[in-house]
């Protein structure tokens, strides 16, 4: 075992700066002004040292409110006393963002640190995240950082990683070289040699010590650099440095590197389902700003010479708000306002785009080959793949029709349903549920013939006994809890379910906000009861059956809906939550115990064993397996929500947890 005394370390300065915690942004705008000075103070009255600060946001806001500061700023970099570390615009979450959210981070943060200081940052660097997904490399190396520093999980956290240097490997062989900070990416004078022994045990290599004071921001101080020095007398292995000289250094060891393909999890295992709110609107504002990017480029393509609406400040309050203090919903109540109207004001510009678009595209397609008395109207579809699925169309009756013809572009009518109007009671309005056909990246015309009436359809769904039916599902709802009991295919043959499904469980829950100390939520205190049924839609196109429970102080509404020829049952629920210190999760139970429990991660999947564990997910989860009859599966697709756990064949969706705020300790 090497002595403290003689290993190498390395002295980065550093201040980790949270702009949003336990404080407002406007705080944390403050922090970063007077963080950012103290540090060019510090290097001007210590030449030796160096300095590392990430996320090109923190740089946008100095070169707005103190331009000379920034002057500053930009002579140190070139000077490489001052590093630009991490490429990207914060320090986000890295398991709730969209993958396409991720590459903007570092297209957003790059592209800034280019253009105002000529160079780009060399080091990925999320110490304080709270996980890390095995798709990150893959992107990483995409945005041209070849070295990524975390911290989290600790070596309790997740034991087995050979060292703290290791080269780490997505599924699609990319690479990129991680370094595990030890302990804490904040040090002051009291902590630095408690940190140099906890050290002890591993290689003897040149491993970073990053000092500073940090959170609220801070940075080294003039005691902690003056205990460096003194530590150098008796410990002449350590030096100042830079975290790019650092990194460098290692690299031209070219050592062979042990190699790792795996997830870098689990640390807070709660903070991917606390405040549902906020993950969900970032979620919504997240798809709205790729469906308007989508369709610009749409209109692009058929109408050359189009206007370009730049979303650039829309995309910078949706990638700020997923500082990981924020998304992970462990801030104080207070700064979510904020954020909530950011997230707004990025959707609303998204659908203002998004709207332009579509009638500039509207205007160059013709719809003359309907008759005159019919209503034209297009349907877009943005993805890169074909598309059939059921849509909601509503428009203005001009003509008091009792039941018009639907027809596409060639004259064929197209089976519908009337569903009521956003409005109730409004004879002069109509809403229609019908099944588009759309091509990738396209569009088709549809058409509603007031002047026509239409052909009867013969019912596709049904419900009737407690069960919702089609050609290809049957679903039976148990009447006494108001649960799914059965989930049978038709076609196949077979039941997918071994006991009850959309099941409402209500778990105990004590911990922090972030979980700190939990593996799983496990502990079944109740359920919600009393379910009352309403049939809202009786086909022939879609059934609804809406059924509402209580339980405590809270009431659950979930919202049951198949279609003709659906081979899915689309779920929505609403709740409304009224208990404290207790979780809510939505219980499905497959036949599916001996099958692979797989979850979506940005811009990739990834199994992992059924025992229960809280789990980070995102849009789906799959239990896939095969029996006597061949292969087969179950998949639960959810919208906002990314935290699950899977039992032996049963999915549990975590639906909400609640915590106090920013509570950092159980009690």
């Amino acid at each position: 075992m090497t002595e403290p005394s003689s290993r190498p370390f390395r002295m980065i300065g550093h201040a980790h700066i949270d702009p949003v915690w336990r404080w407002n942004k406007t705080e944390g705008i403050a922090e970063v002004l007077a963080t950012f000075q103290s540090a060019i103070d510090r290097l001007r009255e210590f030449p030796e040292t160096a300095f590392i600060a990430s996320s090109a946001q923190f740089y946008e806001w100095v070169r707005q409110m103190d331009p000379a500061l920034f002057a500053d700023i930009q002579r140190l970099v070139q000077a490489e006393r001052w590093n630009l570390v991490g490429g990207w615009w914060v320090e986000a979450d890295v398991n709730i963002p969209d993958g396409e959210s991720l590459v903007r981070q570092g297209l957003y943060g790059q592209r800034f640190f280019r253009r105002h200081f000529g160079r780009k940052a060399h080091c990925g660097f999320s110490p304080d995240t709270f996980g890390h997904p095995h798709t990150l490399p893959q992107i990483l190396a995409g945005q041209d950082l070849p070295v990524y520093f975390f911290m989290r999980p600790d070596p309790l956290e997740k034991p087995g990683l050979p060292g703290l240097i290791f080269r780490w490997q997505s599924p699609d062989a990319a690479e990129v070289l991680a370094f595990r900070i030890l302990q804490s990416y904040n040090t002051d004078e009291s902590e630095l040699e408690s940190r140099l022994a906890a050290f002890a045990g591993y290689d003897n290599l040149p491993y970073p010590i990053f000092y500073g004071v940090g959170n609220h921001g801070g940075g080294p101080t003039k005691a902690t650099i003056s205990k460096i020095r003194d530590l150098m007398q008796t410990h002449p292995e350590i030096r100042f440095t830079s975290l790019d000289a650092y990194s460098c250094e290692i690299e031209r060891m070219r050592r062979s590197w042990p190699l790792v393909s795996d997830e870098l999890h689990n640390h807070s295992r709660g903070c991917y389902s606390a405040h549902s709110g906020i993950k969900l609107q970032l979620h919504k504002a997240e798809k709205a700003l790729l469906t308007a990017e989508k369709m610009q480029w749409i209109c692009a393509q058929a109408l050359p010479g189009a206007p370009v609406r730049l979303l650039t400040a829309a995309w910078e309050k949706v990638l700020f708000n997923q500082f990981h203090d924020i998304l992970c919903g462990t801030s104080i109540e207070s700064a979510y306002d904020e954020s909530c109207v950011d997230l707004a004001a990025a959707e609303n510009e998204a659908a203002e785009c998004l709207s332009y678009y579509c009638r500039r595209m509207v205007q160059a397609i013709a719809t003359d080959v309907f008759p005159p008395q019919a209503s034209p109207f297009v349907l877009f579809n943005p993805h890169t793949f074909p598309v059939h699925e059921w849509v909601e169309v509503e428009m203005q009756r001009p003509l008091r029709t009792d039941r018009p013809a639907l027809l596409d572009a060639d004259g064929a009518e197209i089976p519908y349903q009337a569903i009521p109007t956003a409005a109730v009671h409004v004879p002069d309005r109509i809403r229609l549920l019908f099944r588009a056909a759309l091509p990738s990246m396209g569009y088709r015309t549809y058409a509603v013939d007031f002047s026509r009436t239409a052909a009867p359809s013969p019912a596709g769904v049904s419900y009737a006994d407690g069960v919702l039916q089609n050609e290809v599902l049957a679903v039976t709802f148990n009447p006494s809890t108001g649960f799914i009991d059965s989930l049978y295919d038709k076609i196949l043959g077979r039941e997918y379910l071994s006991g009850p499904a959309s099941a409402a469980l209500v778990l105990e829950d004590r911990d922090d906000t972030w979980g700190h100390e939990t593996l799983a939520y496990d502990q079944v205190i109740g359920c919600f009861e009393q379910p009352q049924f309403t049939v809202l839609e009786k086909g022939p196109e879609r059934c609804c059956l809406q059924i509402s429970w209580r339980y405590g102080d809270s009431r659950l509404v979930q919202r049951f809906s198949l279609t003709r020829e659906g081979r899915h049952l689309d779920v929505r629920v609403r709740l409304h939550w009224g208990e404290a210190l207790k979780m809510l999760k939505l219980s499905f139970a497959t036949v599916m115990r001996d099958g692979e429990a797989t979850f979506s991660t940005p811009f990739g999947f990834i199994a992992r064993p059924m025992n229960g564990e809280e789990q980070p997910g995102q849009s789906w989860i799959d239990i896939s397996g095969r029996d006597q009859q061949g292969a087969f599966g179950f998949s639960l697709l959810s919208e906002g929500k990314y935290g699950y756990s899977v039992l032996p064949g049963e999915i549990r969706l975590t639906v909400l947890h609640s915590p106090i705020w920013s509570h950092h300790r159980p009690m």
